[in-house]
């Protein structure tokens, strides 16, 4: 089985031998680095909401992660719901202009695409004093012509999941692009965040040993897709051949999913990043650097297209797209049915529902239109994974 999504970096042997220190390319002082996106960005918005002394007016998409909301929401902000365009996945200046009294604006790149109206959606936001938050969480790398997509904003978003090119297990990161007294502000109330403890900090790195061992092209248990059940046997400091054992075991994992979920506090929790993270960070950005290619979006659209030739494709306007996914709107399900034949996991694994379903009926959202594009997405996307080449997989 092909797993759906994997980091492109990183190696287990990696995992054994951190160094100490901070290597290049890693500790930049306008990085600030959290548990989580999400953690990241309720951060962000709610210190603006304490610099300004207002509770500001937060735009987003509709097709969008569910944490996104939970986010702006528990910062205290309220959360303005946009519809998306069809040939990006991302919102339109045409809509941004007619939703109004806007403070902020999330700005989320969908799977390696660049909005394809970044530029002037960023110049509206300038005129319009509206901050901009870059959610490059499922984009980092990408191009749009010679722009590098997060770099216009106030702040770019990141995460380093274990679905993404570079990954900690679990973490978030905030990128200051301008020099700014709030800016300041908030470097100040980032050193007050406690930091990860060390030995939760090592349980996550194990667990991320653990998955990366457990889904690669040659063994793949499903199991070890239950990143909480896994950190929590490394804390506890399990021996590895039962969590290989339990990986396996899919009623086991399947129980203790539901049970940490049941005890774990919803709210989004805010911690600093420890230092062993931080430094994988690093070394997977180092080596980023110097082997990172675009994916070769042409010769994985023939094949697809072999396979399913009513599948439908983003516009891609002058853009290199950096991921390990591929996105395409396949409306008949020949091409899922197809790769699940090949053992190859593909679908909607990110947002199976738009936020105004997620949070229906809280008083904090306000809607504009009837975000069919949005519905239709979360319907009909397919993700297909790009972390290695599919090709000779799906010859038939």
């Amino acid at each position: 089985m092909i797993v759906r999504a994997r980091p492109r970096y990183l190696e287990v042997a990696e995992l054994d031998n951190l160094p100490p220190d901070l290597p290049r390319g890693s500790g930049f002082d306008n990085e600030l680095y959290f548990n989580k996106a999400r953690a990241a960005l309720k951060f962000y918005i709610e210190q603006l909401n304490l610099f300004t002394n207002r509770k500001n007016r937060v735009a987003t998409q509709a097709f969008n992660c569910e944490v996104v909301g939970d986010a702006v929401i528990e910062a205290g902000s309220t959360l303005v719901l946009m519809d998306v365009k069809l040939e990006d996945a991302s919102i339109s200046l045409e809509e941004l202009k007619k939703t109004p009294e806007l403070d902020v604006l999330i700005l989320t790149h969908y799977q390696g695409l660049p909005n394809i109206e970044y530029h002037d959606i960023v110049d509206y936001c300038r005129s319009n004093n509206i901050v901009i938050i870059d959610d490059i969480c499922l984009t980092e790398g990408s191009c749009i012509g010679t722009t590098l997509v997060g770099s216009l904003s106030d702040v770019a978003l990141k995460s380093f999941a274990f679905d993404k090119p570079v990954t900690c297990l679990n973490g978030g990161s905030l990128t200051l692009n301008t020099e700014c007294e709030f800016n300041e502000y908030l470097k100040e109330k980032y050193r007050l965040i406690q930091v990860e403890s060390k030995r939760h900090e090592l349980a996550s790195i194990r667990a991320l040993g653990y998955k990366l061992k457990y889904t690669n092209i040659n063994i793949y248990y499903s199991g070890a897709n239950a990143t909480d059940v896994l950190v929590l046997l490394s804390y506890l400091k399990i021996p590895e051949v039962i969590i290989r054992m339990m990986s396996q075991w899919n009623l086991f994992v399947r129980v203790s999913n539901s049970l940490i979920s049941r005890f774990r506090s919803k709210e989004i929790k805010i911690i600093r990043l420890g230092k062993h993270k931080k430094n994988l960070i690093g070394i997977q950005n180092d080596k980023k650097g110097s082997i990172e290619k675009p994916i070769n979006k042409d010769s994985i659209k023939k094949w697809i297209l072999d396979v399913s030739p009513k599948c439908t494709f983003f516009q891609e306007y002058e853009c290199s797209v950096h991921w390990n996914r591929f996105s395409l709107i396949d409306e008949s399900g020949e091409l899922v049915e197809f790769l699940k034949s090949k053992d190859i996991e593909a679908g909607n694994h990110n947002w199976p529902k738009t936020l105004d379903e997620h949070l229906h009926g809280n008083n904090c959202v306000e809607i504009f239109g009837e975000l069919e594009n949005s519905k239709h997405l979360a319907k009909y996307i397919v993700n297909i994974p790009t972390w290695i080449d599919l090709e000779e997989y799906v010859k038939y």
